[in-house]
Formats: structure tokens, C-alpha cells, sequence
């Protein structure tokens, strides 16, 4: 049914995805971008080729910036070409012209050359058409990959909390490497243990009631002493107090 499956965009979803492609040996065609990169054994088109290689039975994920995702699907002419994009914010209504499109959501961090493990990337579909539902269920066939069905709202708040539990997270990583990183006898990797438990905690109990630290136990001494350690970091200073505000709030 798909004729081959191109990408647009080569950010670090587009490299990745790519690259799960391939190594799944789906049919692939190439990739769009305007940057100048050259990959032994994968063709390269720019952008403003797509109607001129794209086809009926193609499939083009579109893996841009949110706010270009319309605007390259729009630039697609041949109705037949299945219209995939990888946005967890982007509703599939504001599309509702556009035939044959759809959403495959990986939710996860792709970052780098950080090595993915596909198998333990969560995928949510939405789909315009049956005909769109077949070619996703298909494709995560050919990849033996499991997938569920979210409609836009639902997966716009999936991405909503996805940002608290890894975006802000990940903030809060940058914080501590700021709090420790001008003294010499302390490394970020001593903070590794403590990470690695909160993951483990969360993933057997509601959030809620892993919470511990000195913000849920009101202790007032010890978040004063931290603010005023915090003075010279005012940026970490302004997260750590409303971080706190934020818990004290949750268990008054």
C-alpha cells in the first residue's frame, strides 16, 4: 500500500526517525531538508522539491518546528500523498482541509546522538480517514510497533504533562549543575543515585506521595538558609522559590 515513506526536516526527531526507518528496512525514500548534510545511501532533496519527487502512495512525515508543520503540509499538491506529522501540540482540526493527513506521536526526548530504544517510545495516532488509519496501522506493523489511538485534545495534554515530567525536569538538572559546578569537590555524578531513585518511586506510586524535601515539610529554617545560598544565582533562586511555593501548596 506505501509506495515509500519520505521525511521531512532533520532536527533530532528527523535524524532519528530516519534512521528507525532504515534499520526497520521500510521503504524509504529520502529526506527533505535545506540544511547541507550528505548521508552515504539515502537521497537528499530540498524542501521546494517535494511535488517534484513525491507521489501517490508516498507518505511524508513532517518532522519540523510546530509552527511550520501547516505550512509544508499545505505545500504538498498531490491529495494522494498521505500527510503524516509528529507533533504532540498540533491539532489534527486545524488541518481539517488537508486530505489524507495524519499524527504519529513518539512521546519521548530526542536529543543528539543519544541512541534510542524505539521499543520503549510510547506512539499515539489520530488519523482524517480510514485510508490514513490503515497506512499508520500498517507502518507500525512493519515496525512491530504498538500504538494507541488519542484524539487532539487528549494528546495536547499528554504533551502538556510531558513538559512538567521532562522539559522542567531536565531544568531542574541544569539548576543543580549551576548550584555545584564552581566548587571542585562536588560533581553533578553524585546527584546520579538520588535521580535514578526518583524515576523508580514514580514509576510504582502517585507522584504525590513520593514527595519529600524540605518544602513539604514547611521546614522555614532550611529554605531560608537555601535562598540565601541562592542569592548570587538569581535565575535558580526564583526557580527554587517557586518550586517550593508550588509543594507547600500541595500539602497544606
Amino acid at each position: 500500500m506505501i509506495s515509500k515513506i519520505y521525511v521531512v526536516g532533520y532536527g533530532n526527531l528527523g535524524k532519528h526517525l530516519s534512521e528507525y526507518f532504515i534499520q526497520n528496512s521500510i521503504n524509504f525514500g529520502g529526506i527533505f531538508t535545506d540544511q547541507s548534510i550528505s548521508i552515504a545511501g539515502i537521497d537528499i532533496y530540498r524542501k521546494s522539491a517535494i511535488n517534484l519527487i513525491l507521489k501517490k502512495g508516498d507518505v511524508l512525515f513532517v518532522t519540523t518546528k510546530d509552527d511550520e508543520i501547516a505550512s509544508v503540509i499545505h505545500q504538498v499538491e498531490n491529495p494522494d500523498v498521505v500527510k503524516i506529522y509528529c507533533s504532540g501540540s498540533v491539532s489534527l482540526e486545524t488541518l481539517s482541509t488537508i486530505s489524507n493527513c495524519g499524527v504519529w506521536y513518539p512521546l519521548y526526548s530526542f536529543s543528539g546522538n543519544t541512541s534510542i530504544d524505539w521499543n520503549k517510545v510510547p506512539v499515539f495516532i489520530e488519523y482524517s480517514n480510514e485510508y490514513v488509519f490503515e497506512i499508520l496501522s500498517n507502518l507500525c506493523g512493519e515496525l512491530n510497533k504498538e500504538f494507541h489511538v488519542l484524539n487532539s485534545q487528549n494528546r495536547k495534554q499528554l504533551h502538556l504533562a510531558a513538559v512538567f515530567s521532562n522539559n522542567f525536569v531536565n531544568a531542574c538538572f541544569i539548576g543543580a549543575n549551576e548550584v555545584i559546578k564552581e566548587n571542585e569537590s562536588l560533581k553533578f555524578d553524585f546527584l546520579l543515585p538520588i535521580i535514578q531513585q526518583t524515576i523508580e518511586k514514580v514509576a510504582i506510586g502517585n507522584p504525590k506521595d513520593c514527595q519529600t524535601g524540605p518544602a513539604k515539610r514547611h521546614d522555614e529554617n532550611t529554605l531560608l538558609e537555601h535562598s540565601i545560598m541562592l542569592k548570587q544565582l538569581t535565575s535558580e533562586e526564583t526557580l527554587y522559590k517557586a518550586i517550593s511555593e508550588y509543594i507547600q501548596q500541595k500539602f497544606d
